[in-house]
């Protein structure tokens, strides 16, 4: 096997982090560039369209017609918004606000006002100043500033806003990184996990599952865990019953193997007296020849990719036919065979697969009747199935072990007749019958033995006119 060098940057992990992290670190070194090209120009930022209505706001509500002076009027905008507002008239030197600060006024705001400054958003400590903006009232001029103070946020983005530009590469390196790196993992570490998980298949540990971790997530990824759990476990089902099926052929295959062997040397010792030897070698080939038949037939079965034949099937001869073949062998046993079929049945299905899985069930109810007993046979119809039955009068099956009938090599246990036949009638029935999207039951019916039932669905249903 050809062995692969590691390179820590071809990982997934690697590729989605780097290619995350690179994508939000040009777009965010874009931004900070542009804004700082920007702002060279000017450390003091422009007023915008939201500034300006600010001042409009203020003009507008201290030319109200309310009662009082206007540093009364200033005082209630100030309790109504979180803004100061302060107003100078340059000629009496007036000043007229409402709780600022007297440290602000003196150190920061008249020297905005006289002479005033060019209109823009001034950081001073822990306060943003909008303004000077010249508004009139009640017929006066005033230079006016809005003063708020500035939070820890905003003084976060401010700071950031003015600082070197690579002060702000940096932010953005610290900021995105963990991020970054953080989605990469989330990404990367399930895949790793369903990769480890595919490999340990391979090597033949059939019985390993994706952990919950994985399961859980609500995501693609985690979609994809599900689905490699369940075709994990089918294929461990899978091989466990191609195992088992193996096992069963070949000690099936070495009995008859074994007996033949015998009945030839017993005949070759006596020449003269092999008839009955003969006999006993040509029932057990019949037997071989039916297991080997039936082997092939549910191997066929058993792979799904196949297409059935659907040809339209009038059912009701079907069985009428079945039952009709089945009188002889009945007669010989001394057994009553009731058949109540409705008529005018038909069915789109594979004919061949229809008739074998209910000779099956059928033969399989004579096989455990015992003589003088009944075997009782319907075909029925309802709103969503149609129902084919088949009750005998036999011993019935044990009601752990009523499942078990329908698996290859499977025999009754508590009755005469558990050594006869090959094991893969009722096998071949069940699966002849999931594949055409039927279902089959056994039940036991307390002191009448066991009835089986099959359900095909009527979306296969045809009226008696259908082409």
């Amino acid at each position: 096997m050809k062995s692969i060098k590691f390179n820590p940057f071809k990982t997934l992990f690697m590729r989605l982090f780097l290619v995350f992290w690179g994508t939000i670190l040009i777009l965010v070194g874009g931004t900070v560039f542009i804004s700082h090209k920007l702002n060279e120009l000017d450390k003091v930022e422009p007023l915008n369209k939201y500034d300006l209505k600010k001042f409009e706001f203020v003009e507008h509500q201290l030319n109200l017609p309310k009662k009082g002076d206007l540093s009364r009027r200033i005082r209630f905008l100030h309790k109504k918004y979180p803004h100061w507002v302060f107003l100078y008239e340059a000629d009496s030197q007036t000043i007229i606000t409402d709780r600022i600060p007297p440290a602000l006024i003196d150190k920061y705001l008249l020297d905005l006002v006289n002479p005033p400054k060019r209109a823009a958003e001034r950081k001073i400590p822990r306060h943003l100043v909008y303004g000077p903006k010249l508004i009139t009232v009640a017929g006066q001029q005033y230079q006016t500033l809005i003063v708020r103070k500035a939070s820890p946020g905003n003084e976060l983005i401010r700071n950031l806003y003015f600082s070197p530009l690579w002060s702000k590469i940096l932010f953005a390196f610290l900021v995105t990184l963990l991020p970054c790196w953080l989605v990469a993992r989330n990404l990367s570490i399930p895949i790793s996990r369903l990769n480890q998980s595919t490999q340990l298949l391979a090597a033949g540990q059939l019985s390993h599952r994706v952990g919950a971790s994985v399961i859980n997530r609500p995501d693609e990824i985690g979609q994809l865990a599900v689905s490699f759990n369940q075709m994990a476990e089918k294929i461990e089902n899978n091989l466990k019953l191609h195992k088992g099926l193996l096992a069963n052929v070949s000690h099936e295959l070495r009995t008859p193997l074994t007996r033949i062997e015998l009945s030839l040397a017993m005949a070759l010792k006596d020449p003269h007296k092999n008839s009955a030897k003969l006999h006993r070698i040509e029932q057990e080939l019949h037997k071989l020849d039916a297991l080997i038949a039936n082997v092939l037939k549910l191997s066929r079965l058993e792979n799904d990719d196949l297409p059935l034949e659907r040809n339209r099937i009038n059912l009701s001869q079907l069985v009428a036919d079945i039952c009709q073949s089945a009188k002889l062998e009945c007669e010989e046993k001394d057994i009553q065979l009731d058949c109540h079929i409705t008529q005018s049945i038909y069915y789109a299905g594979d004919e061949l697969l229809l008739v074998r899985a209910f000779e099956n069930i059928l033969r399989n109810a004579i096989k455990f009747t015992p003589a003088g007993k009944a075997v009782k046979v319907e075909l029925t119809q309802t709103d969503e199935h149609l129902v084919f039955a088949v009750q005998d009068q036999g011993p019935g099956v044990n009601e752990s072990d009523i499942e078990k009938i329908f698996q290859p090599f499977y025999r009754a246990e508590n009755n005469q007749y558990s050594s006869r036949g090959t094991g893969l009638g009722l096998t071949i029935s069940h699966k002849a019958i999931t594949r055409h999207n039927g279902h089959i039951y056994a039940k036991n019916i307390p002191d009448s033995g066991l009835r089986m039932q099959v359900l095909l669905p009527r979306e296969n249903h045809l009226n008696k006119s259908a082409n």
